[in-house]
């Protein structure tokens, strides 16, 4: 019986003494919690302190120039993709003249195009090509006249959905670098482009 005591009490010291081991070495890791916090908020305190207040302000002034930057891109399209499409749209026996592009406020904009084509053929081939491209809408051909040589002179006007004239995030790599048109204003340009072919 009293063997039996002494093993109870051995293992309550044991229990006891874990105990005291595990709350000193909790206590200890609080302890250096709160130095290492203490170290740390005296390192960001010198930090702050060693910034000036210039350096502050030239750094409120980029974020307020890189905020305008990033308004003012917004307002703004690109037509680089449109042009790229266009080129590659246009068969060889077909050549645009004069080319018309009013940008809403909204980013879509409404292109009015006038050219010729060799034959009715080529222009039927023509519109049959631009309504490959889901993008480029309502595409209309009207003023339709030949002359004595069978040369067939035509008016275009069609939508082109905004994803065509946004700047987007990354530009493409395959895109050349161009000016963005200004919104809601109507930009003059010629094309005439040769990148297929139609048969007659």
């Amino acid at each position: 019986m009293e063997s039996g005591n002494n093993m109870f009490l051995i293992v309550s010291l044991i229990i006891a003494g874990i105990a005291i081991i595990i709350a000193i070495g909790v206590f200890a890791y609080a302890h250096l919690l709160e130095s290492e916090t203490a170290q740390k908020a005296a390192a960001l305190k010198q930090a702050e302190s060693s910034v000036s207040e210039s350096t502050v302000d030239s750094f409120i002034r980029l974020r307020d120039r890189l905020t305008q930057a990033q308004t003012v891109l917004s307002q703004h399209v690109l037509m680089s993709q449109f042009l790229d499409d266009l080129s590659s749209l246009t068969l060889t026996d077909v050549r645009f003249t004069n080319m018309q592009i009013t940008v809403g406020e909204d980013h879509s904009a409404a292109v009015h195009m006038t050219g010729t084509a060799k034959t009715f053929n080529a222009l039927a081939a023509q519109s049959a090509a631009f309504a490959t491209q889901p993008l480029i809408k309502q595409a209309i051909f009207s003023g339709i006249t030949a002359d004595d040589k069978g040369v067939v002179t035509f008016t275009l006007n069609a939508v082109l959905d905004p994803r065509l004239v946004d700047i987007p995030p990354t530009l493409p790599a395959s895109w050349s670098v161009a000016a963005p048109a200004e919104a809601a204003t109507t930009t003059d340009t010629t094309q005439a482009t040769s990148t297929a072919t139609t048969t007659p």
